[in-house]
């Protein structure tokens, strides 16, 4: 899980130990920057919580959480790749994410070198490591389930947000052009590209102002994760190898008041840029270089 400590991949991880699933969480949060092999004490609350109130006790898989910045190679390149080795399938969720809402103009070269690596350039070197350690392999590598989670920012019209838009739009593409490769290696392999919109993840969406009813209005993460997982373990069929679904944002639940999570199946057309002389949503009308 390489984003698992809050939000999504939290709710991603917490239904993977329901399924039975040994969970390995890289994340960054909550561990002492000189042991990054570390446990990530946010994982032993996790693993408490949903053993306890999910996972029978006879049946219960270990949760091990690794401290890793994706925006370090060095840490990237460190990571141990032999404890995602074993019998049974691999699933690894890419779902490393932040948000970024910013002129490009404006946002300091650093921020964008830090968000590229965080949501680009890290998780595909730590892949790229991966499959070419399964190649090294004296026998067949246990089959591999790479579920994605991009954005539905990938591909609708947003303002002020290019940099967000331009890496979950490359992680898509990367996704899809990956596919054949993972299905040549193996027929045993699946690829599931998921592309959901906002969910009431605390802390994602500061840089919007949203009041907490407004941030209420979104999809609750616990709920997609269950989507997900139910998409991830659809029936095996040779046209289902791949598969790419969107999560978007439906009418309220009237007991939570989320909205509840509707589903899209297949790639959506890129939306086209807002009209240059409609104001931003800021309330700042377009720069005169803009309406070019």
């Amino acid at each position: 899980m390489l984003g698992g400590t809050r939000g999504l991949g939290r709710e991603l991880a917490r239904e993977a130990m329901r399924h039975d699933c040994g969970v390995v969480v890289y994340g960054r949060s909550a561990a002492p920057a000189e042991a990054p092999a570390a446990e990530v004490p946010e994982a032993e609350t996790l693993a408490a919580e949903v053993t306890a109130a999910a996972v029978p006790a006879a049946r219960a898989q270990p949760l091990r959480a690794r401290a890793l910045d994706l925006t370090d190679p060095a840490a990237v390149d460190a990571v141990d790749l032999a404890e995602l080795r074993g019998p049974g399938p691999l699933y690894l969720f890419w779902v490393a994410g932040e948000f970024l809402k910013q002129p490009l103009a404006e946002t300091a070269a650093e921020d964008a070198d830090r968000l590229t690596a965080l949501l680009w350039q890290g998780p595909v070197r730590l892949l790229r490591r991966l499959l070419a350690d399964r190649l090294r392999q004296p026998s067949p590598p246990q089959p591999l389930h790479l579920v994605t989670v991009a954005s539905a920012s990938s591909w609708r019209a947003r303002e002020e947000q290019s940099l967000y838009c331009g890496l979950k739009a490359a992680q898509a593409a990367f996704t899809r052009a990956l596919t054949p490769e993972l299905l040549r290696a193996d027929p045993r392999n699946r690829v599931t590209l998921i592309q959901p919109g906002a969910m009431a993840t605390p802390g994602f969406h500061d840089v919007l102002g949203l009041t907490p009813e407004e941030l209420d209005a979104f999809m609750d993460p616990a709920v997609v994760a269950a989507h997900i997982w139910q998409l991830v373990n659809r029936p095996e069929h040779p046209a289902r190898r791949f598969l790419e679904a969107h999560l978007l944002r439906g009418p309220a639940d009237p007991v939570t008041g989320h909205a509840v999570p509707r589903l899209l199946l297949g790639p959506q057309a890129p939306e086209a840029p807002p009209p240059p002389d409609r104001p931003h949503r800021s309330g700042r009308p377009l720069p005169e270089a803009a309406r070019l």
